[in-house]
């Protein structure tokens, strides 16, 4: 089918339905055919037409899918440009393939040169704001497809890169067989994380649009984690999924995997498929033969191999033949060349130096054209092809083909070089180029400048990562290059411990590339030659080892390591920002920074537990906290973010990153600029209620990571926020705190500073009188303590039916018997808190999922909390809800089948030290603690009378008196206390009849 026709059914048959996702931003189909016959529109007003070419250098988005589909629908050819090419490569493509437009980024860094080349520039803000009204008529009748649908280059060996022209034909034989290998399912929600200059871009595009799918895009392969929508399908190079796999893990929504580019070991294989049920499809194909000539779906036979899975069978009405040096054909198990002839295999070379290229040619009586791939096969017994090698100066590195012999021609034709030679090293990280060259005599070849030389030229995947020098190439006795003799005399130094930051990321980017140290002078370094694999895994080292997340595009920007340097100091936030006011006054946003600069700090009994918890679940229930907020009216979804970006920059917690150092876990607030937060637009299709929720809060945090919370705004009028916190960084006092500001940033109400008021009553109580007040309110407990002590036999325990009712949040931390009435007691104290901070009614929901085949079951709790545009609630109505949270207590505990202890049982226990726990969590808070500041304070009130409970009373005074501030000058922490001190006295009141 012709991409035109496609497009025009997809809109027909699935307008309404989401076609792309592009971060928060959604589009439908309609919505997307309508942006093609725009850009359709404004192509045609610059002159484009059938048999035109419109080279196309823009990031990855929505226009860049929509001018692919544009240029289909004018008949015009495609020629996708990755914006970091050399400009002098661009230069020559463009005048090569005799472009007639180039569609650039506005903020390109050679736009300025580009714009006084002969091809006409059209910036991307031109291309939208070119599209008069009533153009849409206009350009609804498509153009008769022209000769080429799409070109791209591959390496030369003559030194210039070849232009390979792509019919509509062979285009549209290839969106047939997408359309029948792939299924409505597998391409629901398609990732889209090719570069867009490699052609298996055109097949991601496609397939969900054969299906009606969504297409998701992303930055790059390790941001697949960062969306809600559940990704069905995943197409990339081996060596990224492997890189992937070595720090993530894929979704478990994947239905279909598409290993491309090179070879697939069956170890990896094993590592995709390995408890999962998806299929895995390992795809070969030269660019000359459109994307795709062979392919395999593995088989259980195939991960009991040891070495390469199978390219398998060619395509549907595709010949492929493994033919002898002499043209003869091969016998079976015999290797030899694969040559390719059908309907998918492109006429020749569009480049006039590459026309008498031999590769392509036809056989008498064949109605397509051959293509000799240049790669070594062997066919088995069922005609099952498996890939051995290539048999020319042509290699792969990271799934593009390479022609070695291009990059040698540059490198001769650098100064200073007499001879030289170039090889592929392979190494743990992948397929290296290394270049070796023989100076002139009294010149001097710097690596560095011949690096440079090279990637002024040449694209970065053919940048030399290694370059040395030696006084003449060793030769064979045959006077051939001694290949062997030259890699071996590559460094391979052992790791040492980095002086500075630029020298430690010269270590990290080492390891990255070749898996050995960084050379000596590693801090003067250039960073040419950097492919997008190396580039993933020095981000992801990266923020290994300095828990900071830097930006793909920023360390490409980088030229060598000390701007590198620089990047990562920045991004850590060690250019500390100038203190802020912290008086509540100014913006209504309410910023209320803290003043002191943030530190790594300990971290306590409870998050060290936390921390453990969520190594071994990554991604549990009991870790990552459901919030599901429903307005009472619409709100903009830009406001919104901007609000939640507030609560992100205000509330240290929500930003705070926890790391090993020198031993121990420490945590570290981040610098707000530093913390990338997004809201997350879910897509009208996409998962909603319930199952939203479980799917956003089975999402795994990195706690490494500083960003804490996570947003989603699900569709409807007015719409609903999930926002997704992990328990490291909050409680249920917290979350009160969390809601109060977002509601007061929503509001425009005037900002709290709660840093600055805790701190001015810390220093107004004496010692004295401390220990006065706490023993004054805490008298009245004593007798509540004296519960009698259990006999030990469980048969004199009370045992009832637990049953869901309003109150059933109250057992949510209640999961064993000895922890059972701490749990009652703190639910119930910080759910008293949390109404006394105003955010209004709590309910609460226990939808239960099932992950792992069904054989676990998880409980997602979800909480539903109504933002209402209403003044706080008058102190009045504190007392109604204590009197039903009284009700709802004693009803719960009526009805628990949790065995009830008596607090000295459970605090005698010898694995379950409850009250050092929350002896390490009340200590005075530092800046970067986990629970916000602005509730610190009330939760240590809140858990200090528990203390009481259990531990000896005059030590507990002197704590008081250490490490809580004294609440003589706020008579509002003074009230929250009375109505406290009195649920406990009910609550233990109540655990005392229970007992009898």
């Amino acid at each position: 089918m012709e991409v035109h026709e496609l497009l025009r059914r997809a809109a027909g048959d699935h307008g309404p339905r989401t076609a792309l996702i592009d971060g928060a931003a959604t589009t439908t189909y309609a919505e997307l055919f309508a942006t093609v016959l725009s850009h359709a529109h404004a192509l045609r007003a610059r002159g484009v037409g059938r048999g035109s070419t419109v080279a196309v250098c823009i990031d990855r988005s929505t226009d860049t899918v929509a001018l692919f589909l544009a240029t289909q629908w004018v008949g015009a050819a495609y020629l996708p440009v990755d914006d970091r090419i050399p400009s002098a490569r661009l230069r020559f493509m463009l005048a090569d393939a005799g472009c007639d437009l180039l569609v650039l980024e506005d903020e390109h860094p050679d736009a300025a040169a580009l714009r006084e080349a002969e091809t006409p520039v059209l910036t991307r803000s031109a291309l939208h704001a070119a599209h008069p009204a009533g153009a849409v008529s206009e350009a609804l009748v498509p153009a008769t497809p022209g000769p080429t649908a799409y070109v791209l280059y591959t390496s030369g060996s003559t030194g210039l890169p070849k232009a390979v022209p792509v019919s509509a034909g062979n285009l549209s034989f290839f969106t047939d067989w997408l359309r029948d290998t792939y299924t409505p399912e597998e391409m629901a929600y398609a990732a889209f994380t090719i570069s867009v200059g490699f052609d298996v871009s055109f097949a991601e595009i496609l397939a969900p649009l054969v299906h009606g799918g969504a297409l998701v895009l992303f930055e790059d392969l390790f941001r697949i984690g960062d969306t809600p929508v559940p990704l069905t399908s995943l197409a990339n190079v081996p060596g990224n999924l492997a890189r992937h796999l070595e720090h993530h893990t894929l979704p478990a929504t994947l239905k279909v995997v598409t290993s491309l580019g090179e070879p697939l070991r069956v170890e990896l294989a094993r590592r995709i498929t390995a408890g999962r049920s998806l299929r895995l499809i390992n795809a070969y194909g030269p660019t000359e033969a459109t994307v795709y000539t062979t392919h395999h779906v593995v088989t259980p036979d195939d991960l009991d191999g040891t070495t390469t899975v199978p390219i398998g069978l060619p395509l549907s009405g595709v010949t492929a033949q493994v033919l002898a040096p002499d043209g003869t054909p091969c016998a079976e198990g015999e290797p030899g060349e694969l040559v390719v002839t059908g309907p998918n295999v492109a006429a020749g070379y569009l480049s006039a130096h590459a026309r008498d290229s031999k590769a392509f040619f036809h056989r008498t009586g064949d109605a397509h054209p051959s293509y000799r791939t240049g790669d070594i096969v062997v066919r088995d017994a069922d005609g099952v092809l498996t890939c051995l090698g290539r048999s020319d100066r042509q290699c792969k590195v990271n799934g593009i083909r390479v022609d070695l012999q291009e990059i040698t021609t540059h490198l001769l034709a650098c100064p200073g070089v007499a001879n030289g030679h170039v090889a592929v090293r392979e190494t743990p990280a992948g397929s290296r180029i290394a270049a070796f060259v023989s100076p002139e005599p009294g010149a001097t070849a710097s690596p560095d400048d011949i690096r440079g030389k090279l990637a002024a030229v040449l694209p970065r995947y053919c940048v030399p990562h290694d370059v040395l020098a030696v006084p003449a190439l060793p030769t064979t006795m045959s006077g051939k290059v001694d290949e062997e003799a030259l890699l071996a005399l590559l460094p391979d130094a052992d790791s040492s411990a980095a002086d500075d930051d630029a020298d430690r990321i010269g270590d990290i980017l080492a390891r990255c590339t070749t898996g050995s140290a960084a050379p000596e002078n590693a801090s003067g370094r250039r960073l040419h030659g950097l492919t997008s694999l190396e580039l993933i895994s020095l981000r992801q080292r990266l923020l290994t080892e300095y828990a900071t997340d830097v930006p793909l595009r920023e360390i490409h920007r980088c030229e060598d390591l000390e701007a590198l340097a620089d990047l990562v100091r920045r991004r850590r936030g060690n250019a500390r920002p100038a203190p802020s006011d912290t008086s509540g006054s100014g913006s209504g946003s309410g910023s209320a920074h803290a003043s002191a600069p943030y530190e790594a700090q300990p971290c306590g009994v409870g998050e060290q537990n936390i921390w453990l918890a969520d190594m071994i679940d990554p991604g549990g229930c009991g870790n990552n906290e459901v919030y599901r907020l429903a307005f009472t009216h619409d709100v903009p979804a830009d406001r919104l973010e901007a609000a939640l970006r507030d609560c992100v920059r205000d509330l240290p917690s929500l930003r705070t990153a926890f790391r090993f150092h020198d031993g121990r876990l420490v945590k570290e607030a981040a610098d707000p600029a530093a913390c990338a937060f997004r809201l997350v637009h879910v897509p009208a299709d996409g998962p909603s209620g319930d199952a939203a929720a479980t799917v956003v809060g089975r999402r795994p945090f990195d706690l490494a990571d500083p960003l804490k919370i996570r947003a989603y705004l699900l569709p409807g009028r007015p719409a609903t926020l999930l926002l997704v916190v992990h328990h490291i960084a909050i409680d249920a006092v917290a979350v009160d705190v969390l809601l109060q500001h977002l509601e007061n940033l929503l509001l425009d109400r005037p900002a709290v500073a709660p840093r600055a008021a805790a701190d001015a009553w810390r220093t107004a109580a004496e010692p004295e009188a401390l220990r006065a007040w706490w023993t004054r309110r805490l008298a009245p407990l004593q007798e509540g303590s004296d519960v009698p002590v259990a006999s030990g036999d469980t048969a004199d325990r009370r045992e009832v039916r637990f049953t869901g009712g309003a109150h059933t949040n109250l057992l949510a931390a209640a999961d064993t018997a000895g922890t059972s009435v701490f749990g009652i007691l703190h639910a119930a104290l910080t759910t008293v808190l949390g109404r006394l901070l105003g955010t209004g009614a709590v309910s609460l929901t226990t939808p239960m999922t099932k992950r792992g085949g069904g054989d676990r079951q998880v409980a997602c709790l979800t909480n539903t909390i109504p933002l209402v545009a209403a003044p706080r609630p008058p102190e009045t109505s504190v007392q109604a809800h204590l009197a039903e949270l009284r009700r709802g207590l004693l009803d719960t505990l009526d009805h628990s089948d949790i065995p009830l202890s008596d607090l000295r049982t459970i605090h005698a226990r010898p694995d379950a030290p409850l009250v050092h726990a929350m002896l390490a969590e009340v200590r005075r808070p530092a800046p970067g603690t986990t629970l916000f500041e602005a509730a610190e304070v009330f939760t240590g009130i809140a858990k200090l009378p528990l203390i009481f409970l259990f531990e000896d009373r005059p030590e507990a005074l002197r704590l008081v008196a250490e490490f809580v501030p004294g609440p003589e000058a706020n008579p509002f922490v003074e009230s929250v206390m009375a109505a406290v001190t009195g649920e406990i006295d009910a609550i233990t009141g109540a655990l005392t009849a229970a007992r009898r």
